[in-house]
């Protein structure tokens, strides 16, 4: 092989090379911009923002379903779909689950299954994909989703709440919908109960 011949190949190579370190770049700003970068948007009740935080947030979407989406009555459709930072208890990544609460109560009993995910165990991060189904009727103020994380000892289950966030059913009346959004988790005192 001829010296023309190497040039030829290093100037390709110089070419190239760039063009795949920044379409790299570029790929490497896209996944940072993804739900699992501590960069992450989140709402509160009283604004909207983008900040760099290890306080522990709740990701959820709210959507209204009319009966053309399902074939039954109008609902409010809220998922549940992860959490990130959920603080360690004693050292520990937390058996955590979330649980809604509506005001006025829409649920028949404090062990209805229907208003609780499944507990994912053992991580600060978890993914909970659970979808709740309210009746959409005028009544319905507000919504509570409480994350609570669980212990089991030999002789008994303590449940301890570590946060919650609430919403005001008026606020999403009129928005575009379905909203998909990051809510910071509003810290509760440290209480536990037996379950």
């Amino acid at each position: 092989m001829g010296g023309a011949e190497d040039l030829k190949n290093l100037e390709l190579k110089d070419i190239i090379k760039p063009l795949i370190q920044q379409q790299q770049q570029q790929q490497n700003q896209t996944n940072n911009n993804n739900d699992d970068s501590t960069s992450i948007t989140f709402s509160t009740s009283s604004s909207m923002s983008s900040i760099q935080s290890n306080n522990p947030v709740l990701k959820i979407t709210i959507n209204k379903l009319d009966e053309k989406d399902h074939h039954e009555d109008p609902k409010w459709e809220i998922i549940a779909h992860k959490a990130r930072n959920l603080p360690k208890k004693d050292d520990r990544p937390p058996d955590s689950y979330v649980k809604i609460y509506t005001k006025p109560d829409r649920f028949k009993s404090k062990q209805d299954k229907r208003n609780k995910s499944v507990t994912i165990k053992n991580t600060c991060n978890p993914v909970y994909e659970e979808r709740f189904l309210l009746d959409l009727d005028i009544e319905l103020e507000s919504i509570k989703l409480v994350v609570l994380s669980r212990s089991e000892s030999l002789f008994k289950k303590n449940k301890s709440i570590i946060g919650h966030v609430e919403m005001n059913f008026n606020d999403y009346l009129d928005a575009k919908l379905p909203i998909t959004r990051w809510f910071e988790l509003e810290i509760e005192q440290q209480q536990s109960s037996d379950e």
